[in-house]
């Protein structure tokens, strides 16, 4: 007795400190950088990652970072050849008073062409930069080499921002065009239709998963299909101001994306409001939104179903607590949680 040392620290606590303990790595966090489709096992969407790329240039380009910021959020460049500084002409009557004035106005109008000048060189200059961040930054390898085997990649794509994101879309986005065209085409129409939220999928990232793939269709087939469907409605036959008819089959796409959006929402959190919205409808009340942004928002505000299950049991862990809550309660104690903390 007494040859050992009885350390609280010691024996079998040995190489259990907290100090090497290390955190698990999450899997299943998305990596912000642009793969060709069918790579990238957690990579976000292209809509996801380019608004990464507008938040970072708007952080750290500085002066003049929203002229950049906007013709990327556009997908197109700034011409700002066709809005150039104009000379005013005075209207005075008096000689004098309309000289004092031109000349005023001659030295306002060499200013303002200087500053558009300016304006001009720093918009051509930060677009470059931006095309190297995103390049850098947000380009995976295997995307680069699929971009530089493009063959107007040094004349067209290069050193444009703009246009190196238009090609990264249709590869990230679109079948293969070596692909037979009615399988892309179908390919193109059921990744749409079978675009659901899946059991724990957060309803953001089911709402820009969506958007890519409805984003994708549209590309692929056009809007235009669904018109003839249209005219074959009861809304459509039943009415009988043109424009109104005109409106209903411009919008048709719109209105049936919405719809979709609803319907392949999880049912475990929002069967009831599909099941409130088919009998309003039933019962001569069309509640279904007309937009995919109008959905997104009705899915918002919706509060979770509790189902059979979880009626006979208390919750048991936090994902059956967030079951009473709305998405956006969800969203708001996260926030909260991570301000405090609590959520690593």
């Amino acid at each position: 007795m007494g040859r050992f040392p009885t350390s609280r620290n010691s024996g079998r606590g040995r190489g259990r400190s907290n100090t090497s303990r290390k955190k698990p790595s999450d899997k299943s966090s998305k990596e912000y950088r642009f793969y060709p489709s069918g790579m990238g096992k957690y990579k976000a969407t292209f809509n996801d990652i380019k608004d990464k790329v507008e938040m970072d240039v708007q952080q750290t380009f500085g002066k003049r970072s929203g002229d950049v910021v906007q013709s990327l959020r556009d997908m197109k460049k700034m011409d700002y050849d066709k809005l150039p500084p104009k000379l005013k002409v005075s209207t005075k009557t008096k000689d004098d008073e309309k000289e004092r004035e031109n000349r005023q106005f001659e030295l306002d109008y060499t200013e303002d062409r200087r500053e558009h000048e300016k304006r001009k060189e720093l918009y051509d200059s930060n677009m470059a930069k931006a095309y190297a961040r995103i390049w850098e930054k947000y380009t995976s390898e295997p995307m680069k080499n699929r971009i530089r085997n493009l063959s107007d990649y040094e004349t067209k794509v290069r050193d444009d921002p703009i246009e190196l994101l238009t090609r990264v879309r249709e590869i990230m986005l679109m079948p293969k065009k070596s692909r037979y065209h009615y399988d892309s085409m179908t390919e193109a129409i059921l990744s749409f239709l079978l675009c659901k939220q899946t059991k724990h999928e957060s309803l953001r990232d089911y709402y820009s998963k969506f958007k890519q793939a409805r984003d994708n269709l549209k590309e692929d087939i056009g809007d235009d299909f669904i018109r003839h469907f249209v005219k074959q409605t009861k809304e459509y036959k039943d009415e009988t101001d043109k424009r109104v008819k005109s409106d209903l089959e411009k919008n048709g796409f719109k209105h049936w994306t919405a719809y979709i959006l609803i319907r392949n929402a999880d049912d475990s959190k929002y069967g009831s409001l599909k099941q409130e919205l088919k009998g309003r409808y039933g019962g001569k009340f069309d509640e279904y939104p007309r937009s995919v942004e109008a959905a997104y928002d009705r899915l918002l505000q919706h509060k979770w179903d509790a189902t059979f299950e979880q009626k006979k049991k208390k919750p048991t862990d936090k994902h059956d607590k967030d079951k009473s809550m709305t998405e956006e309660q969800v969203n708001m104690n996260q926030k909260k949680k991570k301000k405090h903390g609590d959520l690593f």
